[in-house]
């Protein structure tokens, strides 16, 4: 059995993402190129004043970079973002909107969506359009907090999602 350490906790599929800042949102795509889609954070349900600084390619993932902490997620955000693998959010986010993070599985919509990174629990939603609605994603969320996370009942609706959990134990 190989023991783990403290970094290899803080890392998902080789990125550690606990050194995330609360303005940037971080993304990898199934051919390495940008998705515009990641990059609109003011639609209905979002921050309508949120502005986009940059959208660049470092450290091997791509980083939409605000102007403030991202606490809000726009209804339908990464809908339409068929390119889109792994997708992180900061842990300043607490809302997503309606039908967020992936609908369903057709090519126009999350075909190769596998992989969501929550640095907090989302503590508000639609129930009646749950974010996360495409199924068969990991999501991973803090260490500790997975119970928590299921109790909001956030994937009542998508049973084939699977929780994991990252980050360091305290």
């Amino acid at each position: 059995m190989m023991m783990r350490n403290d970094l290899d906790m803080l890392c998902v599929d080789g990125v550690n993402y606990s050194v995330q800042p609360d303005n940037e949102i971080w993304y990898t795509t199934t051919d390495n190129n940008k998705s515009d889609n990641a990059a609109i954070l003011n639609n209905y349900g979002g921050d309508r004043d949120i502005k986009i600084l940059a959208h660049v390619f470092e450290d091997g993932v791509w980083k939409v970079k605000a102007d403030r902490p991202i606490q809000r997620i726009p209804e339908n955000y990464i809908k339409y973002a068929p390119t889109i693998v792994s997708i992180s959010l900061p842990k300043s986010v607490f809302h997503c909107g309606a039908w967020s993070m992936g609908l369903n599985r057709t090519a126009q919509y999350s075909p190769n969506l596998q992989t969501i990174i929550l640095a907090s629990v989302i503590t508000s939603f639609n129930s009646g359009f749950a974010p996360f609605a495409c199924g068969d994603l990991n999501i991973y969320v803090p260490r500790g907090k997975k119970a928590e996370f299921i109790a909001t009942k956030i994937l009542e609706k998508t049973p084939t999602n699977k929780v994991f959990e990252w980050g360091r134990v305290k």
